[in-house]
């Protein structure tokens, strides 16, 4: 059966989800139900019934040889549905290899989780005091939210209050403002030098 000749190939690249997995098997495992049940009503049909189904099918498809016997369209009708494309992406998918469950690790869990080598996978930042992974930290030490976090403390040190919200919220209008007079700064020098060229 083309279906268990597929099993025997090597795992596709690429992950799913165990949902999207078991939606595919199942997919595929109906096509299989499907066509062994095809295998055992074909000995009860008449004649009649026989051709009329060979007639439906060519109709869809041409089929190679429409002579070729109940057993022999039974063979073809498994060929061309395990040919269809859909079905072929269900059935790599069915093979791929399913992808870990997201799992929210702990702060202490992190702190304790080491690499190949023995080294902490996982280090406080010496600017922000968030927890970050040591492969990543040069990154973050350059990051917005580092950055941000940084003047957030240093603004509680000054104010000597955990509670500095309505000073940030300051601060950031404060920006908003310099960062529009900037940006208004940038248009008028580029009208004045259109005007130039002129």
């Amino acid at each position: 059966m083309a279906a268990q000749e597929t099993n025997n190939n090597p795992i596709p690249r690429g992950v799913i989800s165990q949902e999207e997995s078991e939606r595919s098997k199942q997919f595929i495992k109906t096509l299989q139900d499907i066509i062994n049940v095809l295998d055992v009503i074909q000995q009860h049909l008449t004649d009649e019934q026989y051709l009329n189904i060979c007639n439906d099918l060519h109709k869809l498809k041409k089929i190679n040889d429409i002579n070729q016997g109940r057993e022999g369209l039974i063979d073809n009708l498994r060929q061309q549905i395990f040919r269809n494309q859909i079905v072929a992406s269900h059935q790599r998918r069915a093979n791929m290899r399913v992808k870990k469950a997201n799992v929210e690790l702990t702060e202490l869990q992190k702190l304790q989780m080491k690499d190949k080598n023995g080294k902490f996978e996982y280090m406080r930042c010496s600017i922000c005091d968030r927890l970050v992974k040591n492969s990543y930290m040069d990154a973050h030490k350059n990051s917005n939210i580092c950055s941000q976090i940084d003047k957030t403390k240093k603004i509680s040190v000054t104010a000597n209050s955990t509670d500095v919200s309505n000073e940030r919220a300051l601060i950031d209008r404060i920006n908003v403002v310099k960062h529009k007079k900037k940006l208004k700064k940038r248009i008028l020098a580029i009208v004045e030098e259109s005007k130039g060229q002129d």
